[in-house]
């Protein structure tokens, strides 16, 4: 049994931050280790509380898959809490308590095709869910197409551009679709990204998408907007799996 396939109930973790990097102008990645070696008990898709010192604890996607040897966030700088705490306090070797692990929105194993459709840091649990998809697929020998849309404000937002781009070079049942909101057309064509937003977008490319699982996550007007059009596509609304948040 892998850590992908426990359900685990949640708890308190001591860990320790061993990789920082400034992602994005408010975007922060985080890479912890838990204490002692161990390994955290989760599925792709599923969310910790981070908290440090006395800093009121808030919740983040697991960006890393189950079989990674850390764990890995996407903290956006909200100005406040843990997320300011982690831009202005947190260093290498700085210790960080995760709870965990929470939520509902998580990769199912199936053979079916996989619409992953991130807005914003939603594509922190959607990496998580895209790779658990993909390594399941190697290892089951099947190749369901896996797609991933991925909405931004503006091109410094897609700071993960070049790893999904190797990852579609590496498993040729993966499709990755970038998207501007706010791009000039004619550039982001010519730059290979898409402009406006994901839900037109996904109605573009889809005449149906019954058969398909679908992850969605980002910021709630996003995720509002977008589930009457898969709907209305014939996507089954028992495999449209969603997390909205706010910020």
């Amino acid at each position: 049994m892998t850590a992908a396939d426990t359900a685990a109930p949640p708890q308190k973790y001591p860990a320790r931050v061993f990789f920082i990097e400034d992602i994005a102008a408010d975007t922060r990645l985080l890479r912890l280790e838990l204490d002692n070696g161990r390994k955290l008990p989760f599925r792709a898709g599923q969310y910790a509380l981070l908290t440090a010192a006395d800093v009121e604890p808030r919740a983040f996607s697991i960006a890393s898959a189950p079989a990674a040897p850390y764990l890995e966030f996407h903290v956006k700088n909200s100005g406040h809490g843990f997320s300011a705490f982690a831009f202005n306090n947190l260093a290498i070797g700085s210790p960080v308590t995760v709870d965990a692990p929470w939520g509902d929105h998580f990769w199912r194993p199936s053979a079916r095709p996989l619409l992953a459709l991130a807005g914003g840091v939603g594509i922190a649990p959607l990496k998580a869910i895209v790779e658990a998809q993909l390594e399941h697929a190697r290892d089951a020998k099947t190749a369901a197409p896996v797609h991933l849309y991925w909405a931004v404000r503006d091109e410094t937002h897609l700071y993960l551009d070049h790893f999904f781009l190797s990852l579609a070079e590496a498993h040729p049942a993966f499709a990755y679709t970038p998207i501007i909101a706010h791009a000039d057309t004619t550039h982001a064509e010519g730059a290979g990204r898409r402009s406006g937003y994901i839900g037109p977008a996904v109605m573009a490319d889809f005449a149906s998408l019954a058969g398909h699982n679908i992850y969605l996550a980002g910021p709630a007007p996003m995720v509002n907007a977008t589930l009457p059009l898969l709907l209305e596509r014939g996507a089954e609304k028992d495999f449209i799996f969603s997390d909205a948040f706010g910020g």
